[in-house]
């Protein structure tokens, strides 16, 4: 760390540097009048060192400043914040290219900050990628609002009003044309494949360091296709058991005009979903199927899963470019 200030007659200019981190700060004072004032510019590089001892880690990218104080009682300031392209990671939880602007006051030790037009980033990666996400924000650092929030996922979309974290109740988060072939490849090799686009209402709990699912429903917006591959396991399956075998017959090839899901997830990350298929077998002369099925997965321990493999993929595509 290294600093100047230059006292002439009663205005004080001062400059801080740390070279490790490229950051920059610059200051002025007028000392004339009753109450002391001034602006401030700041410039830095974000870089991993600056996220010892927080929850977050940035990785990449640059972050503007500039605004003004004064000290009427107590220091009091405000001014804009503008960060570009930049990266941060939380435990597995990345987010890269967030873009945007934020306003911030301060008084007697309280902060606030929103967001001057909307946040980007460029992808959210949760062990799921959310690209595209757009929002605005508005936080006193302990609690945070989110609005206007939309954003791509799975080949369709994700929108929401409003969410808060952290929060006390469920709220709503509406999902449109999601790809179930896409769904489908989350789990490598793929169980079963799938095809065509569901939608619907998940009402959304965001805790401190939980999530929450409450009453969560799905439907198909078009007619769906699933298809059971002939895997070994499928095989060992249809032959231990004569009525396993002809329950797997049946839903081998499946039209589906009518699929209907109903999802909770606790804080925990125990997701429990209770599925309707109402479909015809075309290769069984239109066999008429109605298949209910529930499942139970650990959504944290899915999603974690999911990144460390992405994480392994990429890093051996990378050594074998090499």
């Amino acid at each position: 760390v290294a600093g100047s200030a230059r006292l002439i007659g009663k205005k004080v200019t001062a400059r801080l540097t740390i070279a490790d981190w490229q950051s920059e700060l610059t200051a002025d004072a007028s000392l004339a009048g009753d109450v002391p004032r001034g602006s401030f510019q700041v410039h830095s590089q974000l870089i991993p060192a600056m996220g010892q001892g927080l929850d977050m880690t940035p990785q990449k990218g640059t972050l503007t400043g500039r605004g003004s104080w004064q000290w009427r009682d107590t220091l009091s300031a405000q001014g804009t914040i503008r960060l570009l392209d930049t990266a941060v990671d939380w435990g597995s939880v990345t987010a890269r290219g967030i873009q945007g602007t934020l306003e911030g006051h301060y008084r007697d030790g309280a902060v606030s900050l929103k967001s001057a037009g909307p946040v980007t980033a460029s992808t959210l990666d949760i062990g799921t990628p959310i690209t595209d996400l757009s929002l605005q924000m508005e936080s006193d650092l302990s609690q945070w609002q989110f609005t206007d929030i939309r954003a791509e996922l799975l080949g369709g979309s994700l929108r929401s009003p409003a969410l808060d974290w952290p929060s006390s109740r469920p709220q709503p988060v509406v999902i449109t044309r999601i790809d179930l072939e896409q769904v489908a490849a989350l789990q490598n090799p793929p169980a079963v494949f799938l095809d065509g686009r569901v939608g619907g209402y998940v009402p959304l709990q965001l805790g401190t360091d939980f999530m929450v699912v409450e009453g969560a429903r799905l439907a198909n917006e078009e007619t769906l296709s699933l298809r059971i591959p002939p895997s070994s396991s499928v095989q060992s399956m249809a032959s231990s058991n004569q009525a396993v075998k002809l329950a797997l017959e049946s839903l081998s090839v499946l039209t589906i005009p009518d699929f209907q899901a109903r999802m909770n997830m606790d804080k925990e990350g125990w997701l429990e979903a209770a599925v309707t298929i109402k479909g015809v077998n075309p290769q069984r002369n239109n066999l008429p199927v109605v298949f209910n099925y529930t499942h139970r997965e650990n959504m944290l321990v899915l999603m974690r899963s999911l990144r460390i493999g992405d994480d392994i993929t990429e890093k051996l595509r990378t050594e074998n470019a090499q």
